[in-house]
């Protein structure tokens, strides 16, 4: 039944086929029951939980897409339920990476610290990612003279910060890294002015420098 691990980590993977197949409405039932089966099993700060709230939140992103076309009114309802899943899986993250540090050094904790951490770190990029995603979106709704690239900005400077914060040389996170990069050329082809500590010659020259590296790994 639903209180075994096995059994969350084989309907989430059932889940995000289910979303890769369009089948949002389906994906999410099962995603919220696998949330829902997570804090009956494990701590509320366990990474596990930021992830599938992570995916929850993709799923209404990818719903939004549709909805702005039809109801407008609950797409924008659905950003705003993706919005706080997004911030509640940031904390989580955020909160391991936090603790995992305090805890690297201590004798016994290293190897444990160390791979919690990573995975952390992949959850909070790929989070913070959705969010300047989320924001994408609204900005396509609301136009650019009335939307607020705070947001965005926020986004996408923690991403950069951390990614370049962390020890760990991984694929994935540099792919993640990458993502971040390319939404800045994305909100400024929008016409949306970003602040992000990087000029465009050096915003175009880091994402072929991380290009480059993702290809060769």
């Amino acid at each position: 039944g639903w209180k075994s691990m096995d059994t969350i980590l084989a309907a989430e993977k059932l889940a995000l086929a289910l979303q890769a197949g369009g089948q949002l409405k389906e994906a999410e039932e099962v995603l919220d029951r696998c949330l829902d089966a997570c804090k009956g099993l494990l701590p509320p700060e366990n990474i596990q939980n930021a992830v599938i709230m992570l995916y929850i939140a993709k799923g209404k992103l990818a719903n939004t897409d549709q909805l702005i076309k039809t109801d407008v009114s609950k797409a924008m309802s659905d950003l705003d339920k993706a919005k706080d899943l997004l911030y509640s899986s940031i904390r989580v993250a955020r909160n391991i990476i936090e603790q995992r540090a305090e805890a690297k050094g201590k004798k016994g904790n290293t190897r444990n610290a160390g791979r919690d951490a990573q995975a952390a770190t992949l959850t909070l990029l790929q989070t913070l990612d959705a969010l300047a995603s989320l924001e994408i979106t609204k900005l396509k709704f609301l136009g650019a003279k009335e939307y607020s690239s705070a947001e965005a900005e926020s986004a996408i400077q923690q991403c950069i910060s951390y990614y370049k914060l962390t020890a760990y040389d991984s694929a994935l996170l540099k792919a993640e890294y990458l993502s971040c990069l390319r939404r800045i050329s994305n909100l400024t082809t929008c016409g949306v002015t970003m602040n992000v500590g990087l000029t465009e010659k050096e915003l175009n020259e880091e994402i072929r420098r991380v290009e480059n590296e993702v290809s060769k790994s």
